[in-house]
């Protein structure tokens, strides 16, 4: 069987980072040597490195770094709403969390701050130059509106590459809102 691919995307570990190759080829199409059934003629596209430029490289390896930070923040936070709704309080500790996330990683460190019972900071920061901060914040407060307990969250990224952890979040009303230089990630 003869496979001619529409778009073909090829992940390849290039040291610490993932390297993206992406190659436009044909439809797919499978040809079985019936008869009737023609194969597509095409403009393929070679896969050679000759393509990729050092800043492709250096962009592609940044994107999957920070994907990380975000990916362990993202399920920081919602370990942490977990906790608040069985325990009725954040955990204090990483550890605490039952996650697989190390308090270090090749490429960031992550902690968390009680910045009050109700208030909890995760924190992504990075190891590497080049790499952007991470936060998410959890959060509790009792509705005026119907005296219902409500829990959100926020997820913040720097908005330029910094190695220092974030401020603590600003408020707005019981609401917090991304730290000064973050913005929301959704």
């Amino acid at each position: 069987m003869k496979f001619n691919l529409s778009f073909v995307k090829i992940f390849m570990v290039c040291g610490a980072g993932v390297l993206s190759i992406v190659a436009t080829c044909n439809r797919l199409q499978a040809q079985n040597n019936r008869p009737g059934v023609k194969e597509v003629s095409s403009n393929k596209m070679p896969l050679t490195s000759q393509h990729l430029t050092q800043a492709d490289v250096d962009y592609q390896t940044i994107q999957a770094r920070q994907t990380e930070a975000i990916n362990h923040i993202a399920l920081m936070s919602r370990a942490q709403l977990y906790s608040f709704i069985d325990h009725k309080r954040f955990a204090s500790k990483l550890n605490d969390l039952d996650l697989e996330i190390k308090p270090e990683s090749e490429n960031y460190y992550y902690s968390m701050r009680a910045l009050s019972p109700t208030l909890i900071q995760n924190i992504g920061v990075p190891k590497r130059d080049n790499l952007k901060s991470y936060t998410g914040i959890i959060y509790v407060f009792q509705s005026k509106e119907n005296n219902e307990t409500v829990i959100g969250e926020v997820r913040c990224e720097s908005r330029r590459p910094s190695k220092a952890a974030p401020p603590p979040p600003q408020m707005k009303g019981n609401e917090p809102q991304c730290p000064a230089g973050f913005n929301n990630l959704r």
